[in-house]
C-alpha cells in the first residue's frame, strides 16, 4: 500500500524536480527517497522522458533539429547498408530503452545503437550493451555524454562509441576493444564503421551539406 505521505512516480503530487538536467554545475540532486529502479522508470508519466542511470534520474530534454538531422541521417546510412549487405547486426535510433548493466538501476536512450547480438533484444527494448553506440553532443547532453555515460558504456562492453559535436564539426571515435587512443574526423571525412569491418562508411561531408539548412536556425 503506498503511502499518502511519501508520493512514488506516476502520482499526480510527486514532485519531479528532482529531475538531473543540464546544465547544472555538479549534477545537484535531491534524492527525495532515491536510489530509483526501473520499476519507478516505468511508472513515470509518458510525457516525462528520462533516463536512469545507476538508480538516479536524468532528465532529457527535447533535442534540436540538427541533432535529430545528424541522427536521422547516420541512421538511414547504416540501415541501408545492413539492408544491401545482409550483415547481421542491426541499426536502431532513440528512442529506445537499453537496460546496459542487465540490471533495474541503469536505463538509457542513446542517440542511435548498432546491436549484434539479437538474443539481447527484447520487448522493451535492449537488455546489454549494444557493440556500437553513438550520442550527439549538445549543451544539455554534453557533461553526461562525456563524463557518465562514457564510463558505463566503456565498462558495459560498448565496442564502439561515436561522440558527433555539431558546433565543432568533429566526430571523435573511440574503439574500446583497441584501447588505442580515440580518432578524431573532421566533416570532411569518410569515417568507417569498425563494428562492419570499416566496409560501411560515414561520408561527413555528405552528411554536412544535407543538414546544413538546418545551422543558425
Amino acid at each position: 500500500m503506498k503511502n499518502p505521505q511519501n508520493p512514488v512516480p506516476g502520482d499526480s503530487s510527486f514532485d519531479y524536480s528532482f529531475l538531473v538536467g543540464e546544465p547544472r554545475p555538479g549534477y545537484k540532486l535531491n534524492q527525495l527517497g532515491g536510489p530509483y529502479t526501473i520499476r519507478d522508470y516505468d511508472a513515470l508519466p509518458e510525457e516525462i522522458r528520462v533516463e536512469l542511470i545507476d538508480g538516479i534520474f536524468y532528465d532529457i530534454s527535447a533535442p534540436s533539429v540538427l541533432h535529430q538531422a545528424i541522427c536521422g541521417y547516420i541512421h538511414y546510412q547504416l540501415f541501408n547498408f545492413r539492408m544491401q549487405s545482409g550483415r547481421s547486426c542491426f541499426p536502431m535510433i532513440s528512442p529506445l530503452d537499453v537496460q546496459l548493466d542487465r540490471d533495474d538501476k541503469t536505463v538509457v536512450q542513446p542517440d542511435v545503437i548498432i546491436i549484434c547480438d539479437m538474443n539481447k533484444v527484447i520487448g522493451r527494448g535492449i537488455f546489454g550493451a549494444p557493440e556500437f553506440i553513438l550520442e550527439v553532443l549538445s549543451p544539455s547532453t554534453r557533461t553526461k555524454d562525456l563524463g557518465i555515460k562514457f564510463k558505463k558504456y566503456k565498462a558495459a562492453g560498448v565496442l564502439v562509441y561515436w561522440l558527433i559535436d555539431p558546433e565543432e564539426k568533429t566526430l571523435t571515435q573511440y574503439d574500446f576493444r583497441a584501447g588505442s587512443s580515440p580518432v578524431v574526423y573532421d566533416f570532411n571525412a569518410s569515417v568507417p564503421v569498425l563494428v562492419w569491418d570499416g566496409e560501411c562508411r560515414i561520408d561527413l561531408a555528405e552528411m554536412e551539406k544535407g543538414i546544413a539548412v538546418f545551422r543558425d536556425r
